[in-house]
C-alpha cells in the first residue's frame, strides 16, 4: 500500500486586489477527476471516512477552518491538516482514512477518479487488516 505516495497537490491560486480565485485544472498528470463531493455540517465531535477504497484515489481539499486527515496503511498512520485553500491531500487507493476536527465553517470537497461503488471499499478495520494480511494494530 502506498502511503509514501501522499502528498501535497498545489492549485492554481490566483491573487490580486480584488481577492482569490483557485483553480482546479488537471490537479496530477494521471489523475481524471470522475466524481467530486462535499462532505460539510459535520457535527462536533463527529468524524467522517473511516475506510479505504480498494480503486479510488482522492484529493482532499479543506475550506472554512479546515479540518484534519488521518491516513494508515495499517503499519504507519500519519495525521494531515488540511486547511490551506491553495492545496490539496493526494491520498491514493488502499489507504485507510478519517476526516475529523471539523468546525461549524468547515467544508471537505473530495476530488474522485472513480464513480462511487461501496462494493470497492472496506468499511471495517479488522477487514482492512485481513484483507492486507497485517497483524492487528489499534484503529487510527
Amino acid at each position: 500500500m502506498p502511503i509514501n505516495e501522499i502528498k501535497w497537490v498545489k492549485l492554481n491560486d490566483n491573487i490580486d486586489p480584488r481577492g482569490r480565485l483557485t483553480a482546479i485544472e488537471n490537479p496530477l498528470p494521471s489523475f481524471n477527476i470522475k466524481r467530486v463531493f462535499m462532505v460539510h455540517q459535520v457535527q462536533k465531535g463527529v468524524s467522517r471516512g473511516g475506510h479505504a477504497h480498494l480503486d479510488t484515489d482522492q484529493i482532499i481539499l479543506g475550506f472554512g477552518g479546515g479540518l484534519k486527515v488521518t491516513v494508515s496503511d495499517g503499519t504507519i498512520t500519519q495525521l494531515f491538516s488540511v486547511d490551506d485553500q491553495s492545496k490539496g491531500l493526494y491520498v491514493p487507493r488502499k489507504i485507510w482514512i478519517k476526516l475529523h476536527s471539523f468546525n461549524k465553517q468547515s467544508i471537505c470537497i473530495v476530488l474522485a477518479n472513480t464513480i462511487y461503488n461501496k462494493d470497492k471499499s472496506i468499511r471495517d478495520w479488522s477487514s482492512y487488516l485481513d484483507y492486507f494480511d497485517l497483524p492487528e494494530c489499534n484503529k487510527p
